[in-house]
């Protein structure tokens, strides 16, 4: 259950009400990935309840697959997560030194004593950690109406103390039986009496309580359970076990109850002492704490299934949320689990200080778009859509990504949600505003979207003059100069013109989208059209070039985003929420005084397909579209002389380069970087001065000179570089470089501005390990 597809909700603070809450959503099931109500429907749950408690962003939201949604009030059953407020009362009273935990719990039971071979010895620590086996492993299923219940004493007499459980081993209800039974003995008053006052009316918890079963005026509320196959459970039925099946709450109820410890782990909230809430949230017997649950990455959770039912909760320690879903439906984790482990992203949004806008017109759809929205989720990118469109915005979708570090609107093709994902990755890392291209020759004006047509002869032409005029008055082409913006486009006419002895031509034509100057996206090769001295059949070349322009620009192709009506008016940024980046703040110094650290050790990076990409390269706006990421490299940093000395080596297979293009990779590895014969590229740093002492936190800059290992050749570069020791052990380094293209490779860069196209830039961000 703990292993769940990690994916997530969209939107942040208080917007839970909307429809398009949902459309981020994805849940992985038997391998395909589903929004939430075509999940519902896959697994047969009915509804589902979540809440999400984090600073300063306190939402829930509800929703059903058929019928109206339950009301945030409406409560579940917690099934086993139901014990955590009695586990609270019980610290509750050593904090107040009426019980020591650490004294056998018989000490304290004045109703029954504990039998078994452990039974003296059991403590109540050993209670609340589940270390012994009391009882059995399956949960009560309860009773039906009419038949006698057993009481809470009754029901510890059958418990014996006499098998102890391994950490890894499931827990057994008994063991909060006896808790219960402790809490009745101590306060000499029932458990639901106990709880309402010193748990849930100090949380204002009001929708909460135990109970043995639902009164009809409770019934009202409460949520309808259903089998696993959907149909409905309407047997309302009993249950003695009150600390294992008998609280019943809501999302936001029990949200506040993890805020509350969360609080109380800092020393904010009177409900319980710091130390015993931070013995509550910290594993001490295998994955048990004296509260909750704690898997290997310090999670904290807590989980129920309860007849007809599903109930979770999780909570991150150290980002500081809590979140809560219910099912209404029996074993549904598959939506439970996946909505609380998605909800804490939420958090992580709220606090990003990038943000990501999708600008869609009003009420329209995108299913790249809805990718995206998922990718930001994940990569904690705030993100929401617009439907007022900035006057760098022309065309539709777009994509924005704005941060203190600037702005910058994606280029490329808007059918293509890995290069989305890619610019987005890159751009986190560096992020890089755009520019405008000046272009001279034909272009066409739609809306406010421009296209421009640079026409390129590969033969002399007499007709060329004559050929552009009637090209321009088919397209309602202009001749002259246009500035083009990130959304506008550029489509590459090849013209090829073979004299005949006749002197008449043979003619052929290549069109280029602006994403692959390698692969035409429309030919008439194998079919020339014949063109007479006197013009004769050039009306049939410029239709045929007409029909494949105008495909191109479709915006179903892929290429050109559906261009944005000229008659719409501009919106300023600031409408949309986006203003300038407060570059003084953000270059502020926030310094603390950190003493010198001593570095003698070598770091070791390997980073391999699963990890993040590390390395990204690309050309300069506005050719930017043009880029790729590096998938594995390893290596290692030295430092000598108590850290005042820093060298280094990194090899990456020539393989793992990949850009967003399937052809352009081919191109890219085979004959720019003909890595058959070049399988491997390196750079080495050779001992280098590091300019001031290290400290622990502290970015410090160092510029490196080193020697690029690429094509056979060695080429100096300089590496533009930070790093920081981080308090886990790891040195984080950043370093930037570029190369010129024409120098390197030996063939021009890709069409566009000259100090653009033979730049070619590198950014690296890489995580390395202290090496043993």
């Amino acid at each position: 259950m703990r292993i769940l597809f990690v994916t997530l909700l969209f939107f942040f603070l208080t917007v839970f009400a909307s429809g398009q809450l949902y459309a981020p959503f994805r849940f992985q099931i038997d391998g395909q990935s589903f929004r939430l109500a075509e999940a519902m429907r896959n697994v047969h749950a009915s509804n589902v309840s979540a809440a999400l408690s984090a600073p300063a962003l306190d939402s829930s939201f509800t929703y059903a697959v058929e019928g109206p949604a339950p009301a945030k009030t409406t409560y579940y059953p917690a099934g086993a997560a139901g014990t955590m407020p009695i586990r609270l009362a019980v610290l509750q009273l050593a904090e107040r030194g009426r019980i020591d935990l650490d004294q056998p719990v018989n000490r304290y039971l004045c109703s029954v004593p504990l039998a078994g071979r452990f039974g003296a010895t059991l403590t109540v620590r050993d209670l609340l950690l589940g270390r012994y086996q009391l009882g059995k492993r399956s949960k009560p299923r309860g009773l039906a109406p009419g038949q006698d219940l057993p009481t809470t004493t009754n029901l510890v007499k059958k418990l014996r103390a006499d098998k102890v459980r391994p950490p890894d081993g499931n827990t057994t209800y008994g063991n909060d039986l006896v808790l219960q039974l402790l809490l009745e003995d101590s306060y000499g008053e029932a458990l639901p009496a106990i709880l309402k006052r010193e748990v849930f009316s100090p949380l204002g918890m009001r929708n909460s309580f135990y109970a043995l079963q639902l009164t009809p005026s409770q019934l009202v509320n409460a949520a309808v359970g259903h089998e696993e196959d959907g149909r409905p459970i309407l047997e309302n039925r009993r249950y003695a076990e009150l600390s294992a099946m008998g609280l019943w709450t809501t999302p936001s109820d029990f949200a506040r109850f993890g805020r509350a410890i969360l609080e109380a782990r800092k020393g904010a909230n009177p409900i319980l002492g710091r130390e015993l809430a931070l013995a509550g949230t910290t594993a001490q017997y295998g994955f048990n704490s004296l509260l909750f649950h704690v898997d290997e990455q310090g999670m904290v959770y807590s989980g129920g299934n309860f007849f007809g039912y599903f109930f979770i909760m999780n909570m991150d320690v150290a980002a500081n949320w809590v979140s809560v879903a219910a099912v209404n439906t029996q074993l549904k984790w598959q939506i439970g689990g996946a909505v609380s482990r998605q909800l804490g992203l939420l958090a992580r949004q709220a606090a990003s200080e990038d943000h990501l806008t999708i600008f869609l017109p009003q009420g329209s759809d995108s299913p790249v778009a809805d990718e995206v929205e998922h990718f930001a989720m994940v990569s904690a990118i705030r993100c929401s859509r617009s439907a007022k469109f900035p006057a760098e915005i022309t065309g539709t979708p777009a994509f924005v990504l704005q941060s203190p570090r600037g702005r910058s609107i994606y280029s490329g093709r808007h059918d293509d949600a890995e290069a989305i994902r890619g610019w987005l990755r890159s751009n986190q890392l560096m992020l890089r505003s755009m520019v405008p291209d000046i272009r001279t020759g034909l272009y066409q004006e739609r809306g406010r979207q421009r296209i421009s047509l640079p026409i390129k002869y590969t033969a002399a032409f007499p007709l060329i003059a004559r050929f552009e005029a009637a090209l321009g008055s088919e397209l309602g082409l202009t001749e002259g100069t246009c500035d083009l913006g990130p959304l506008d486009r550029r489509v590459y006419l090849d013209l090829h013109p073979y004299a005949e002895p006749t002197g008449n031509y043979a003619v052929t034509y290549a069109l280029f989208s602006q994403f692959n100057c390698h692969e035409a996206v429309s030919t008439n090769y194998g079919d020339p059209v014949a063109v007479g001295a006197d013009g004769q059949g050039l009306q049939e070349l410029i239709q045929k070039i007409a029909v494949a322009f105008r495909a191109l620009n479709r915006p179903e192709a892929g290429f050109t985003p559906a261009a944005i009506a000229a008659d719409i008016p501009s919106a300023p940024w600031a409408s949309i929420g986006y203003v300038a980046p407060a570059a003084a703040l953000a270059a502020q110094a926030r310094d603390t005084f950190q003493p010198p650290l001593a570095l003698g050790a070598r770091y070791v990076v390997n980073q391999d397909e699963a990890d993040p990409p590390g390395l990204f390269f690309g050309f300069p706006a506005p050719l930017d579209r043009y880029a790729g990421e590096v998938r594995r490299l390893s290596g290692q940093f030295f430092l000598a002389d108590n850290g005042r000395q820093i060298s280094g080596r990194f090899e990456l297979p020539v393989a793992a380069i990949r850009t967003s293009s399937t052809a352009l990779d081919d191109y890219v590895l085979g004959t720019l970087l003909r890595a058959g014969r070049y399988p491997t590229a390196a750079l080495t740093i050779p001992p280098c001065r590091v300019p001031a002492p290290w400290r622990l936190g502290v970015e410090q800059g160092i510029d490196l000179p080193a020697t690029l290992e690429i094509l056979g050749q060695k080429i100096t570069v300089t590496l533009r570089s930070t790093f920081t020791p981080a308090p886990n052990g790891e040195l984080r380094a950043a370093a930037t470089f570029w190369l010129d293209f024409p120098e390197v490779f030996g063939v021009a860069g890709p069409d566009g501005p000259a100090e653009a196209r033979r730049r070619l830039e590198f950014s690296a961000a890489l995580t390395a390990q202290r090496a043993a």
